[in-house]
């Protein structure tokens, strides 16, 4: 397993992860842009505790997990 799938493995079992709508349109009214499902096109992973665009940390060994998973 490369170290990217293995970043991403972790934190999709994390309770911080969540999806961010990534859209040109808007989220439907009765949906949380911050609370996506990770199934939805173009949602993007995002880390609720330091607020970082997950995609690109787990492909680089420049950052690190703010809680210390990995």
């Amino acid at each position: 397993m490369s170290s990217y799938e293995n970043k991403k493995q972790i934190c999709e079992e994390c309770e911080y992860l969540s999806y961010f709508w990534n859209s040109k349109n808007s989220p439907p009214k009765n949906v949380n842009p911050f609370d996506v499902n990770p199934k939805v096109k173009g949602s993007v992973p995002i880390c609720t505790k330091c607020h970082c665009f997950m995609n690109l940390k787990w492909h680089t060994n420049l950052f690190h997990c703010p809680i210390g998973k990995w």
